[in-house]
């Protein structure tokens, strides 16, 4: 996977799980929850990037995956 991307902390009562989505290229972007990495879909990336996140550029590759342009 690659190096820039988001880190989400989802907490469920006492248990924090982190996943950690990269996104900076073509190949290897996708999420990683430590046990299991995962290519990007537009459903597990579209919604990471609504308001209030701002992404200011995105690869062409991500951007058709996620729906931006």
């Amino acid at each position: 996977m690659g190096d820039p991307g988001v880190v989400l902390r989802l907490n469920q009562r006492a248990v924090t799980h982190e996943v950690y989505l990269h996104f900076d290229n073509c190949v290897g972007s996708g999420s990683d929850d430590g046990t299991t990495q995962r290519m990007l879909t537009k459903g597990t990336c579209a919604p990471l990037f609504e308001r209030p996140v701002v992404a200011w550029g995105y690869n062409s590759a991500v951007a058709n995956v996620c729906g931006r342009s």
